[in-house]
């Protein structure tokens, strides 16, 4: 039995006790679901981790690079 049902359950019984049955809203969640990281099962390859290294290197460095090469082009300074 769930805390929302145990709370519904209680609040319906409470309600007889009273003299009448209310009709309660009772809302639900659904669970959601729990991710654990676990070392991988199949080790990466040497080559293919380079390969993703230089990806994720080359990702994140061509915009700060494009920047400090053209900066001159955003002062305005070049013709």
């Amino acid at each position: 039995m769930s805390m929302f049902s145990a709370v519904r359950s209680a609040g319906l019984s409470a309600a007889k006790a009273a003299g009448g049955v209310t009709q309660q809203t009772v809302r639900t969640r659904t669970a959601t679901p729990i991710v654990v990281a676990i070392p991988a099962r199949k080790k990466v390859p040497a080559p293919q981790m380079a390969i993703l290294a230089a990806m994720m290197f080359t990702g994140i460095w061509v915009v700060p690079a494009w920047v400090l090469v053209h900066i001159r082009d955003y002062n305005g300074s070049r013709k």
